[in-house]
């Protein structure tokens, strides 16, 4: 396989954007186990077995948003993809209707 200039380029971004994002999900996750710990445990908000799994989730869907801009159509989509990935394939193509239907309603389809 002969790489090029441009594959090199695509490589160092993917490795930045990969990067960003990951660092992201780190900070996210430590916030919501930093809170969950102090706030939602002892107030009896949160099981303390729930804490470490549900602030991994939080900094997941946090830094999942936030690559997407907080965009509806962006969090359908990965929404979507989470779904065809636990094949849920009838639920996936439901959420992609929303999208079409939100802009048909939109005028914008």
């Amino acid at each position: 396989m002969k790489y090029t200039l441009d594959h090199a380029c695509r490589c160092a971004e993917f490795n930045t954007a990969l990067a960003g994002l990951l660092a992201e999900i780190s900070r996210a996750a430590y916030a919501q186990f930093d809170y969950n710990e102090k706030t939602k445990i002892p107030q009896g908000i949160i099981q303390p077995e729930e804490s470490a799994g549900g602030a991994i989730r939080h900094g997941v869907i946090h830094a999942v948003n936030m690559a997407g801009e907080w965009d509806t159509e962006n969090a359908i989509q990965y929404a979507h993809d989470i779904l065809e990935d636990a094949n849920c394939h009838a639920e996936a193509r439901r959420l992609l209707w929303k999208i079409v239907a939100h802009h048909d309603a939109e005028g914008m389809g």
